[in-house]
């Protein structure tokens, strides 16, 4: 099942989708009205999302944004203007807190300050101590991906499942539980050599074919500039219409947390995203995406494509079992395959004597 604990708050399939609040200690945001100037109003804004339904409150001291020269910002400056603020919603909010940080010691005064979760845009690349911080501290994390460290190569979506790949492992190297790290593929990160927002667009369509990495997709769309771009709207601020429709996409297309400004709509159209969308199908640790992948992925027609989690040391033999009945098997992430089993050689996996693929017989006992 694609599960994680972020802090003290599941997120993942055959689970409502998860809103993170989203504020920011940074003057140089690329939008003003998620803007704080003081812990006082920090709490104030954070209250007010909690009570409107989020999940989870993410602070950020610096700008992401990658037309925005992050350093222009010191390390000490942006620790400056978020640590205060996470020590007071740690104390009064019953919600984790997140800190958005590339540089880990940022990360790491935010999570004695209180910090459950770091939201790293870099997926823990641009810092080489990063995921040691949140190894150590037995902290949650969001790895994102952007163009700095992984250059384009292929489509949007192969492009994003290497670089989150390289990043799963990365912290899995470091000692991160990967049961509580979440993935999101950079909406608005990929803007040299591509057309940007078409880029954005073919991504937050194509989130399920994500899930051969096994980890919950966590997505940020509010007031980004794809949206302006689609509805000729340079101002951030007159893009809510908008945010709240890729929000309710996003949800559809299977995201399982939204990073949200306006977390009162936000809630209303992420529910009604996942009120429509397709049921996975699942089995032990084996999940169905035949539906959902495309030639790219690996998938055929007449093949059943199926993703495994699964022990490290289990992979070599689930591997050699399935390409054993003419199938194929791609190691995609730490403790993570994707297998491909034409139709009606499926069910040969049922005589397998490795207990990962038991959840994959079962899946083609019902094709």
């Amino acid at each position: 099942m694609i599960r994680a604990r972020l802090g003290g708050v599941e997120v993942g399939e055959g689970l409502p989708v998860r809103v993170m609040g989203a504020m920011n200690a940074s003057p140089e945001s690329f939008y003003g009205g998620s803007v704080v100037r003081s812990p006082e109003e920090a709490l104030r804004v954070a209250s007010s999302m909690v009570e409107e339904g989020a999940d989870i409150i993410d602070v950020g001291g610096m700008s992401t944004a990658p037309y925005v020269d992050s350093r222009l910002v010191p390390p000490e400056v942006e620790a400056s203007r978020v640590v205060p603020i996470i020590k007071v919603l740690a104390r009064e909010l019953d919600v984790p807190i997140s800190v958005d940080t590339t540089r880990a010691s940022v990360a790491e005064a935010a999570l004695r300050a209180g910090a459950e979760i770091v939201n790293d845009v870099s997926g823990c690349k641009a810092d080489p101590s990063m995921p040691r911080v949140v190894a150590e501290a037995g902290a949650s994390v969001v790895v994102g991906e952007r163009e700095d460290e992984t250059p384009v190569a292929g489509s949007p979506i192969s492009t994003l499942r290497r670089g989150l790949s390289e990043s799963l492992r990365i912290c899995n190297s470091s000692g991160v539980d990967l049961s509580r790290i979440a993935v999101d593929p950079g909406v608005g990160f990929f803007r040299r050599g591509v057309e940007w927002y078409k880029w954005d667009l073919e991504v937050l369509g194509g989130l399920r074919r994500l899930y051969p990495l096994m980890r919950p997709i966590a997505v940020g769309v509010s007031r980004k500039s794809f949206i302006g771009k689609v509805l000729g709207l340079p101002d951030p601020g007159e893009r809510l219409i908008g945010t709240v429709a890729a929000e309710a996409v996003a949800a559809f297309a299977g995201a399982h947390l939204v990073r949200a400004h306006d977390v009162r709509e936000a809630v209303q159209a992420v529910r009604v995203g996942e009120a429509m969308r397709p049921r996975l199908r699942s089995a032990g640790s084996a999940v169905d995406l035949t539906r959902f992948l495309e030639p790219e992925d690996g998938w055929s027609p007449g093949h059943i494509s199926m993703a495994i989690a699964l022990r490290p040391e289990e992979i070599p033999g689930a591997i050699e079992e399935v390409e054993g009945i003419g199938g194929s098997a791609l190691e995609v992430a730490p403790g993570a395959i994707l297998i491909s089993v034409r139709a009606d050689l499926c069910g040969r996996l049922r005589g397998s004597g490795n207990p990962a693929l038991s959840g994959a017989a079962e899946l083609c006992a019902q094709v």
